[in-house]
């Protein structure tokens, strides 16, 4: 029932996407990271001396926001002096996890009585993103209840009250409620109050927000990784004269950028319409010439994914003819869930199937895409530019000081030699780090590998 009582879904969406550049205070977000502080407190029933009693903790809650990358660090300070105790977590794309002392990711524990679902929503603003972080996960039930899902609990968020409620279920006391009440916007005290069963277990007076220095959250033990870039991760590094690269160290991988006299190509997409979106924004700004193909080395979702942000820019997509049916099916997807700037407002796909090569040449520049053999996918282009001798090898050079090639890369050797290509560079698109590998490979270092 996407339009049961309430607004259209895409609309939610879009609106819960607005919702993430609010704050309490003034209700309007700063750009970039932001830090908040509260003094409250935290109940904890667990050990009680007769029926109905807790204790009571004075807490001092840190909080510090990404809403670009949907990420925070939580930070709990209690006591005094050499009894003070600092419980740390780490929130990412809805869900929240801790470290253990050699900094590797465990699952969150509970503070006193709050869970860690309910940690992950101690304020409107991580509430918010947790809503926009994944809102196909969202029900909108009528336009005073959505449910959603976060850290193995479900809630129901009402927002015309402004409170997000949960079902709770003890061992001994059976079933019950959970409900977080958040300040509205024109509530003069910025309170944040958790009830269960009938009782306050925490309570928050927040703050009003302030920017703070950009941070980094340790590798989350959850298996879906924020892969979200922001401005400040778009750097260009000119390898060759007109041959730039985007190392974006964030997402691990690396895009290109050839510079032809009217226009550009852009080599690899990003993982997603929003990354690819922002690069296009960057990529145009830099170099005042539009774009005018696309490619991308194989159909893995890293490399086609984006796509849809270049064929809204009018760009002409260069791919094998096996690769097109995926490419269309991408174009043509509905994204009503996380509308992009295509979902807005459709185009059609222009396509150009690259049979065994294509060439790009004008008095500036000369760019080679070879189809070849790779031993990964059916289909795969590699990037050649002859007059710098650089080869853009997508994901196929595993490249490991001192240790002979194997596998993929040991056929890209015989490709390279196939083609007769004078290579003094081969530069990987992944992994720039981790691995063992070395993402820039000299002829030298080639050389002696591939024998």
């Amino acid at each position: 029932m996407v339009f049961a009582l309430g607004l259209p879904l895409f609309l939610w969406g879009w609106a819960l996407r607005w919702l993430v550049f609010w704050c309490v205070a003034g209700w309007s977000w700063a750009q970039g990271p932001v830090a908040l502080t509260a003094s409250g407190y935290v109940t904890d029933d667990s050990h009680p001396r007769y029926p109905g009693d807790f204790r009571t903790y004075p807490l001092t809650v840190r909080l510090q926001i990404h809403a670009d990358l949907a990420a925070a660090i939580l930070e709990f300070e209690s006591g005094d002096g050499a009894e003070k105790e600092v419980d740390r977590y780490f929130f990412s794309q809805g869900l929240v996890y801790q470290v253990d002392g050699e900094g590797r990711a465990k699952a969150p524990g509970t503070l006193g009585d709050l869970a860690p679902s309910t940690l992950a929503l101690i304020h409107p603003a991580l509430r918010d993103l947790v809503l926009a972080a994944a809102p196909e996960n969202v029900l909108v039930l009528n336009e005073e209840q959505q449910v959603f899902s976060c850290n193995n609990a479900l809630w129901v968020w009402h927002p015309q009250e402004n409170t997000a409620t949960r079902r709770i279920f003890s061992d001994v006391l059976g079933d019950g409620e959970e409900t977080i009440v958040y300040p509205t916007p024109t509530d003069a005290a910025q309170k944040v109050t958790v009830r269960r069963r009938g009782r306050d277990i925490a309570s928050f007076q927040f703050e009003a927000a302030k920017p703070c220095p950009a941070f980094e959250l340790p590798p989350n033990l959850y298996p879906n990784e924020p892969r979200v870039i922001t401005v400040d991760d778009i750097h260009f590094t000119e390898q060759a004269p007109h041959v730039f690269t985007l190392d974006l160290a964030r997402i691990n991988t690396r895009v290109w950028v050839a510079e032809f006299e009217s226009f550009l190509v852009v080599l690899e997409g990003a993982y997603s319409s929003q990354n690819c979106a922002l690069l296009a924004d960057q990529i145009e700004a830099k170099f005042k010439k539009p774009v005018r193909y696309f490619a991308f080395s194989h159909l893995h979702g890293q490399y086609i994914g984006g796509v849809r942000a270049w064929v809204d820019r009018g760009v002409t997509v260069l791919a094998p003819a096996s690769t097109q049916p995926l490419v269309a099916q991408a174009v043509a997807a509905s994204f009503r869930s996380r509308p992009d700037r295509l979902e807005k407002s459709p185009k059609g796909l222009q396509f150009e199937a690259v049979q065994k090569m294509k060439v790009i040449e004008d008095k500036q520049l000369r760019l080679e895409l070879h189809n070849i053999d790779s031993d990964h996918t059916k289909d795969y282009l590699i990037f050649y530019f002859p007059q710098s001798k650089i080869l853009g090898t997508g994901d196929l050079l595993f490249y490991r000081p001192g240790q002979p090639l194997k596998g993929r890369s040991k056929k890209l050797c015989a490709t390279v030699q196939s083609l007769g290509l004078q290579v003094d560079r081969f530069i990987c698109t992944w992994p720039l780090s981790g691995y063992g590998t070395q993402n820039i490979v000299n002829h030298e270092e080639m050389e002696k590998a591939c024998q």
